[in-house]
C-alpha cells in the first residue's frame, strides 16, 4: 500500500466523488496498481505497437547503406556528396529529436507517438520519386525528423505504462523490433538490388521501405495517451478509466482504493523543461550520457553503416553478410529482455562497451573477408547488451515531467555522431582502408565505457518516479522537503492546478 510519506514521492490525493475528501482509505499510485494487475495482454499489445516503431526505425536506419552506390551511379554524385546523403537524415533526426521531446512533455506523448511515423512514411515515399539529389536531400532530412521522434517517444511511451517488475523486459523488446527492422532490410534490398532491378532498383526499395509506416501509423491511432502525462495534467477521471481498462484487458481486477498523482511538475515551460535536464540533481548524468549517447552513436552506429560497404569492396555477400549481423543483434536483444530486470544496467554499460571496443579496435587490422566478417558480427553481439541497458537507464533517470525532452537531448547527441560517422566513414573507408576507420569506432565505445563509470548507480526494481527522485549524490532531490509540504497543504487537484508558476520557483530557490 502507498502513501504519501512512502518512497520519498509526493502524491496527492484524487477526489472522491462519493465520499469526504479528508477520509482516510487505501490509496495508490499508478505504478502499484500496474504492479497489481501486473503484465498481461495491454501490455504485450501496447509492447508490439511501440515495437513497430523500432522495427520501422530499423528499416529506415538499415536503408542508408545499401542505397548510396546506386545514387552514385544513378545521379553521378561524389563519395562525399552521397555520404551528405546518409548525414543529412541524421541531421533531421537531431532536429526531430529534440522537438519531438519538448512537444511530448508539453502537449501528450500520442501526438508525437503517431505523428512521427506519418511523416517518416510520406517524406520516404516521395523520396523514391526524386527527380534530382537537391530534392532527394530536402526529402531525407524531413524523413530524419521524423525518424527522430520515434525513439524517445516511444521508450517514454511504453515505460509509463509498464509494471516496474517488467520494465526491463518490455523496453528491451524494442531493440529486438529493431533488429528485425534490419533483417527485414536486408531481405528488400536483395529483392530490389539484388535480383537485378538494375539502376532504378534503389527507388523500389526507398518506397517498399516507407510502405509499413502507413499501417503502423493507423495502429497507433487507438492507444491512449501516457498515464503518468494524463495524472501530472489533472486528468484523473480518464486515468482511472485507463487502469480499469488495463484491468480488465488484462482479466484482473481493478484496483480499489484512492488513485494519488505526483506532483504536477509537467506545469513547466518548454525552457524550464530544458532546465530540468540541466538542473543541480541531474547535470552530471545529463554530460555523461550526451557524451555516451555521441561516442556510441559514432562508434556502435558507425561500423553497423560501414559493415555492408566494407563487404562489398571485399567482395563478400553484402546482403546476407549484413544479414547475419542483424541476426546476432536480434539474438543478443531476446537474451537482453530475459535478464535485464535482473540486473544492473551500470556494469553492463562498462563491460558491453569496454569490450565490443576493444573488438572493433583491431577489425580492421587484417584484410581478409572472414576475420572481418567475423569480427564484426561478434562486434553487433557484444555491443548488443549495453545498448539496449543505456535506453533503459536513460529513461529512468528522468521524471515524467521532462522525461521524453531529457530522452530528446540524448537522441540529439546520438545523431549528431551518426552525422559524424556518415560524412567521416566512406571518405576515410576509400581513403586508408579499413584499418583507421574501425579503430576510430572502437576507440570511441572504449571511451564511452570508461566515462559509464562515472554513471551514478541505477535504483534496481524501483519505480519510474523514485528512480528520477533518487539521485541523492546529484545534488539533491528535484522536489525539495519544502516544496513537498507546500503541496501536501493544498486540498484538491483543482488547488494543485490553480498554484502559481511562481509560487512554485519561489519554494525552489529557497536553497540557493
Amino acid at each position: 500500500m502507498s502513501s504519501f510519506d512512502d518512497d520519498h514521492r509526493t502524491a496527492l490525493m484524487t477526489p472522491d466523488p462519493e465520499g469526504d475528501m479528508n477520509e482516510v482509505t487505501r490509496t495508490y499510485s499508478f505504478d502499484d496498481a500496474m504492479e497489481e494487475i501486473g503484465f498481461g495482454q495491454y501490455h504485450f499489445i501496447l509492447m508490439q505497437v511501440c515495437g513497430a516503431g523500432y522495427f520501422f526505425d530499423g528499416i529506415e536506419l538499415s536503408l542508408s547503406s545499401f542505397i548510396i552506390d546506386p545514387i552514385i551511379v544513378e545521379m553521378n554524385i561524389s563519395d562525399v556528396a552521397a555520404a551528405a546523403l546518409g548525414s543529412i537524415v541524421f541531421i533531421g533526426m537531431a532536429f526531430g529529436a529534440y522537438l519531438s521531446g519538448v512537444i511530448a512533455d508539453k502537449y501528450g506523448r500520442k501526438p508525437i507517438f503517431c505523428g512521427s511515423v506519418l511523416v517518416v512514411s510520406m517524406f520516404g515515399l516521395l523520396s523514391a520519386f526524386s527527380p534530382n539529389y537537391p530534392i532527394l536531400m530536402i526529402l531525407r532530412f524531413f524523413v530524419g525528423v521524423g525518424l527522430g521522434g520515434i525513439p524517445p517517444t516511444d521508450h517514454s511511451m511504453l515505460m509509463e505504462f509498464s509494471p516496474k517488475s517488467s520494465r526491463g523486459l518490455s523496453m528491451g523488446s524494442l531493440q529486438v523490433y529493431n533488429a528485425v527492422g534490419g533483417m527485414f532490410e536486408c531481405l528488400l534490398a536483395y529483392l530490389c538490388l539484388g535480383r537485378g532491378f538494375n539502376v532504378n532498383g534503389w527507388r523500389y526499395l526507398v518506397g517498399a521501405s516507407a510502405a509499413p509506416g502507413f499501417f503502423i501509423f493507423f495502429a497507433r491511432l487507438f492507444v491512449s495517451e501516457s498515464p503518468r502525462y494524463m495524472m501530472i495534467n489533472g486528468r484523473y477521471n480518464e486515468t482511472k478509466e485507463l487502469i480499469k481498462k488495463i484491468a480488465l484487458t488484462n482479466g484482473k481486477e481493478e484496483p480499489v482504493g484512492r488513485l494519488i498523482a505526483p506532483v504536477p511538475e509537467s506545469k513547466l515551460s518548454v525552457v524550464n523543461q530544458l532546465l530540468g535536464v540541466l538542473s543541480r540533481g541531474y547535470l552530471r548524468s545529463t554530460l555523461l550520457l550526451w557524451l555516451v549517447w555521441f561516442l556510441i552513436a559514432y562508434g556502435g552506429w558507425g561500423f553497423s553503416f560501414l559493415s555492408p560497404l566494407t563487404y562489398e569492396k571485399l567482395g563478400a555477400n553484402t546482403y546476407l553478410s549484413t544479414f547475419y549481423g542483424s541476426l546476432v543483434t536480434f539474438v543478443g536483444s531476446v537474451l537482453v529482455m530475459f535478464y535485464i530486470n535482473l540486473v544492473r544496467r551500470k556494469p553492463v554499460l562498462i563491460v558491453g562497451f569496454l569490450l565490443s571496443g576493444v573488438l572493433l579496435a583491431v577489425t580492421g587490422a587484417y584484410n581478409n573477408v572472414t576475420y572481418m566478417t567475423v569480427f564484426i558480427t561478434v562486434s553487433s553481439f557484444v555491443i548488443t547488451p549495453p545498448w539496449n541497458a543505456l535506453y533503459v537507464l536513460t529513461a529512468e533517470t528522468y521524471p515524467t515531467s521532462f522525461r521524453a525532452t531529457a530522452m530528446g537531448s540524448c537522441s540529439v547527441f546520438y545523431r549528431l555522431g551518426a552525422t559524424v560517422t556518415s560524412l567521416s566513414g566512406l571518405p576515410l573507408l576509400s581513403a586508408y582502408g579499413y584499418v583507421w576507420p574501425y579503430f576510430s569506432f572502437g576507440l570511441a565505445l572504449l571511451i564511452a565505457g570508461f566515462l559509464c563509470i562515472f554513471l551514478p548507480n541505477d535504483v534496481l526494481g524501483q519505480s519510474s518516479e523514485d528512480v528520477a527522485h533518487e539521485r541523492k549524490s546529484h545534488g539533491g532531490d528535484l522536489i525539495q522537503p519544502h516544496i513537498q509540504e507546500k503541496v501536501l497543504e493544498l486540498g484538491s487537484a483543482q488547488e494543485l492546478d490553480d498554484f502559481d508558476n511562481n509560487e512554485y520557483n519561489k519554494l525552489e530557490n529557497k536553497d540557493d
